[in-house]
């Protein structure tokens, strides 16, 4: 998760530096304060960071047959971890974690920001992808 802040971070000075020139400056490295960056390359990853993280954007029922796929995966791991007498990861233990919350908080505090900064950067993305992330959130928040 650590590395999700670290890119979201780095996509938001790209788009602070990048603000309102045209899209071909995306393509181009530049120097910051003496720290060369190479935008087309962090957006490559960004990117697959984003279909990583996509199961929110996709429509019912399918954000919710991945959200059970990714939390089985999770349980997987926690009971890997708890045979090996290692702390259990957080959302990886099945008899603690809350399906429901733990989505809530996966769209409120992952998604949702890093699909914004995408939004803003292409707005026919936004419209048509954000719909669908705020009907699985309503889903979760009220199931």
């Amino acid at each position: 998760m650590t590395h999700h802040f670290a890119l979201l971070k780095k996509m938001g000075v790209h788009q602070q530096m990048l603000k309102g020139k045209p899209s071909e400056t995306w393509l181009e490295s530049y120097t910051n304060e003496g720290v060369n960056y190479d935008p087309s390359l962090d957006m490559l990853c960004f990117l697959l960071h984003q279909a990583d993280i996509s199961n929110p954007a996709k429509p019912a029922p399918l954000f919710e047959y991945w959200a059970d796929r990714i939390l089985q995966e999770s349980f997987i791991q926690g009971d890997k971890e708890a045979s090996l007498s290692l702390p259990i990861s957080p959302l990886c233990d099945r008899e603690t974690t809350d399906k429901r919350q733990s989505q809530v908080g996966f769209i409120k505090f992952v998604v949702q920001p890093s699909y914004q900064i995408l939004g803003d950067l292409l707005p026919r993305f936004a419209t048509t992808v954000f719909p669908y992330i705020d009907s699985a959130l309503d889903y979760w928040e009220d199931n």
